[in-house]
């Protein structure tokens, strides 16, 4: 697990953040780890299978920067 969230962690923390907000970024991915689908469990989410209730996940909001799409009309 401590690969997974190096790796995880250092994907995140390509935004250019400085090296004191390393153990912010390693919380949030254990934190995504923790939250995300299961393989064992057929791909839900852990804390469904136990209160058999929808997980609410709307306060999860992209890390990084500010990009756009750019769709062209024309073709």
């Amino acid at each position: 697990m401590n690969k997974t969230l190096n790796e995880q962690a250092k994907s995140m923390s390509h935004v250019g953040l400085p090296k004191m907000f390393w153990a912010n970024v390693v919380s949030i991915a254990a934190h995504l780890i923790n939250r995300g689908p299961s393989v064992p469990l057929d791909h839900q989410f852990l804390k469904e299978c136990w209160t058999r209730k929808k997980v609410n996940l709307s306060y999860l909001r992209i890390f990084g920067w500010l990009s756009y799409v750019h769709v062209d009309y024309e073709t």
